[in-house]
């Protein structure tokens, strides 16, 4: 029976072991924000490169972008916002991956607060529910500044940086 059950045992720890392995913790990047693009893209320089750091978890209004849609309200209030927060500051990104042209997805902290968390609690981005559903801290922050129509929720209907987006591509004929 004992032989038996070793095979058994010895797969079980091979498949935790390899589960724990895939598991990795988050890389960090220490740097200095050489360039605030718009209110959701950074970027850092670590004195070896400058990455190009995409905010994970939130969605700022979109600036225009020629041919493509218009500026949105609160797209400058929110570039000015993550400007004034973190350019020249010393950074921490903690990393969550990369998205769509080859940016790195991060959350950034300066003096351990984090930038995006405070764009979202100052009505200036949409938490992306898609992307961090377990984050429920970053949920309630949008869910009070909606309900003190703090920024872009003090208007009737704000219309989200994904549905800017997407009208704009269709107004042009692109695809749905």
């Amino acid at each position: 029976m004992r032989l038996l059950a070793l095979p058994l045992i010895l797969s079980i720890l091979f498949i935790l072991s390899a589960t724990v392995a895939a598991a990795k913790p988050p890389k960090y990047i220490n740097g200095t924000v050489d360039r605030v693009v718009d209110g959701d893209t950074i970027k850092v320089d670590d004195g070896k490169k400058i990455h190009t750091v995409r905010l994970y978890g939130i969605d700022t209004p979109e600036k225009e972008l020629k041919g493509r849609w218009t500026t949105q309200p609160f797209a400058l209030e929110a570039t000015a916002f993550a400007t004034k927060f973190v350019k020249g500051q010393p950074v921490t990104v903690v990393t969550r991956g990369s998205g769509a042209y080859g940016r790195t997805l991060g959350e950034v902290f300066v003096d351990g607060r984090s930038l995006n968390r405070e764009l979202v609690r100052n009505g200036l981005a949409w938490f992306t529910v898609r992307y961090t559903k377990r984050d429920k801290d970053i949920g309630r922050l949008e869910a009070q500044a909606r309900k003190a129509k703090r920024g872009l929720w003090a208007a009737d209907k704000p219309v989200s940086p994904y549905d800017h987006r997407r009208q704009g591509r269709l107004a042009k004929g692109g695809v749905r």
